[in-house]
């Protein structure tokens, strides 16, 4: 991802789904580069990649948390 040009990124591992998040300003890049980021991914083995259309933010994964929480 580096070497696309990326400096903010992160690749969140569910399963056999690579969830990719980029600075909200660089969505319109990784949309762009879409078929090399795939490229990269299934390198490392994942089967399905998404773009994350949120962009990278911090606490994201407390999201899914939260909800799982409120419903108990």
């Amino acid at each position: 991802m580096r070497e696309l040009g990326f400096g903010q990124f992160r690749i969140r591992s569910h399963g056999d789904c690579a969830r990719v998040e980029v600075a909200p300003a660089d969505l319109d890049k990784a949309w762009g580069e879409r078929g090399r980021i795939s490229e990269l991914c299934k390198k490392a083995g994942y089967v399905y990649i998404a773009i994350d259309a949120e962009g990278y933010r911090t606490g994201a994964m407390n999201e899914s948390l939260s909800s799982a929480t409120r419903g108990a």
